[in-house]
């Protein structure tokens, strides 16, 4: 037979005095004393807790300012947070329903659980679970159970708790991802959860990550570590905030002791510091995304938040690349986003998105040794293919095995070119890959059949030609190709029906970068 079980009304929390970020410090008047009442057993204590007795005395919603380090924002009062008042005992249901919440509890927390005055709820998610308390949200709970920055946001600055139960008692780093200046986030306090907390409603930066980003919108949400972030993130300084208030802080998602997030976006672009024209390309969402390679010698990358709006910051992706690259961008199959650059060593690197429109992979190398930066084209059937011209001068090319798969090794069409080549697709999905040959006059290949074999080379024409041409398909299916001539006359020819043979290269005019227009007067810059 089990022992009597006590109401818990007597182990109820008081209320506590709360900070507020926002106008002051709000202080909670304590309780009158509450009549003693016998000490039960811990057995009694046990069921009592398992069944999730408590006394209750009907809520109302309060509006509180933040509280945590992520403070500011207005005030957001949480529609959770109103209750009817309880009626007095439980049904078997309930019982049943508190006994299976318990048994999580304790098994995440069993001496807080059993020892503590919380409820089974607040072990799983700690406390300040409520959006009118004024927490930011852990980002498991809105960035897919992913336990990292979402696209968007960059680390801004860092708290620990002391002695966390999380940690096995080492301290537990809570790190707060900040919005970039100018990419949307709404104030708003997710439901489905016990993590009911903000996401974008703080204004508040603890700013001992990426000083270097002085623009910040508000704590999208809150990362956690048990390693510390200076260690896994070199842009964070090892300055200490120290808040035990949010030690039993939690979220269901982060149950399991969570891993190092990963890196963080690295800094800004810096103002002036490109060395050669932009790539762009689209998103599978239809976010335009552009790719440069600075003077550093590292890959940027910088994506619209939203199609024809803002953009999110420029994203250093490192490498060791050459200074003039040109940098080739291509939409894989699934949506994700690769970029393909020369190396200084002459290699050719690549780095992809790992998922549509997400982060960004590190620079992997593909082999080779090339005297020009690379250009990419997308086969019928969705694989990528890259070509370079090589130290030897001839046309060498790679493919994906797979539809966004592994890498072949590298293939030499021959021939003799000065320059990068372009790409294009035929209206019928056939490759063609045009360039200038070593007299100066345009050269191409294409392929005899979608994601087939190729053909020889044929003589496009043109004279004095210089560098890379570009290419892009008509409405009506044609290829049209620009090139530059040694003048910096600006040529073009276009194709006499789709995928068929090129008409004569023709003038266009003078460039306009280099001869302004009659009777204009430069400027200083």
């Amino acid at each position: 037979m089990l022992p009597r079980v006590f109401n818990r009304r007597d182990d109820l929390p008081l209320p506590r005095e709360e900070e507020s970020t926002g106008g002051g410090a709000a202080t909670l008047a304590p309780p009158a004393p509450a009549a003693p009442t016998p000490r039960r057993s811990f057995a009694e204590r046990v069921v009592a807790r398992l069944a999730g007795e408590h006394a209750t005395t009907g809520a109302t919603a309060t509006a509180v300012p933040p509280t945590d380090g992520d403070g500011g924002g207005d005030t957001v009062v949480d529609p959770d947070t109103v209750q009817p008042e309880e009626k007095p005992g439980h049904n078997r249901r309930s019982f049943l329903t508190r006994v299976v919440l318990g048994a999580s509890a304790l098994s995440l927390d069993p001496f807080q659980f059993l020892l503590k005055p919380a409820s089974a709820y607040d072990v799983i998610c700690g406390g300040g679970n409520t959006c009118g308390e004024g927490w930011s949200v852990f980002c498991c709970t809105i960035n897919n159970g992913v336990n990292a920055c979402p696209p968007g946001s960059f680390t801004g600055g860092w708290w620990k708790a002391d002695s966390s139960s999380f940690c096995g008692g080492a301290a537990r780093y809570y790190i707060d991802c900040n919005q970039y200046c100018g990419s949307a986030c709404s104030c708003y306090c997710p439901t489905g959860t016990c993590d009911n907390r903000r996401t974008c409603c703080n204004q508040f930066r603890y700013g001992q990550c990426n000083r270097q980003i002085s623009c910040y919108g508000p704590v999208r949400c809150r990362m956690v570590s048990c390693t510390p972030p200076w260690v896994w993130d070199p842009s964070c300084s090892t300055s200490v905030a120290t808040d035990n208030r949010t030690a039993d802080h939690n979220a269901p998602c982060n149950n399991a002791p969570p891993p190092p997030p990963p890196p963080p976006p690295p800094p800004p672009l810096p103002t002036g510091a490109l060395s050669a024209p932009a790539a762009a390309a689209r998103n599978k969402n239809a976010n335009l995304a552009i790719g440069v390679v600075a003077l550093n010698g590292q890959l940027y990358v910088n994506t619209e938040t939203s199609p024809g709006g803002g953009w999110g910051g420029w994203q250093g992706l490192g490498g060791n690349l050459a200074w003039d690259n040109l940098v080739s961008m291509a939409t894989n199959n699934d949506g994700r986003l690769e970029a393909f650059v020369l190396g200084a060593d002459k290699q050719i690197y690549h780095a992809w998105q790992a998922t549509p429109g997400g982060a960004w992979s590190g620079l992997l190398g593909l082999g080779g040794s090339f005297a020009h930066p690379p250009s990419v084209g997308r086969q019928l059937d969705g694989r990528l293919v890259v070509f370079a011209v090589g130290t030897d001068g001839g046309l060498w090319y790679c493919y994906q095995t797979a539809v966004g798969g592994a890498w072949s090794g590298w293939f030499t069409f021959g021939g003799v070119f000065t320059s990068s080549v372009g790409v294009g697709a035929n209206a019928d999905g056939r490759l063609e890959v045009v360039g200038v040959g070593s007299d100066a006059q345009l050269y191409g290949i294409r392929q005899l059949a979608p994601n087939s074999a190729w053909s020889s080379y044929y003589a496009v024409g043109g004279s004095n030609l210089q560098g890379r041409p570009a290419l892009e398909r008509n409405t009506d299916g044609t290829l049209e190709l620009v090139v530059t001539r040694n003048d910096n006359a600006i040529m073009r020819t276009r194709q006499s029906s789709p995928g068929g043979s090129w008409q004569p290269v023709s003038g266009m005019g003078a460039s306009p970068a280099c001869h302004p227009p009659s009777g204009a007067t430069p400027t200083a810059a």
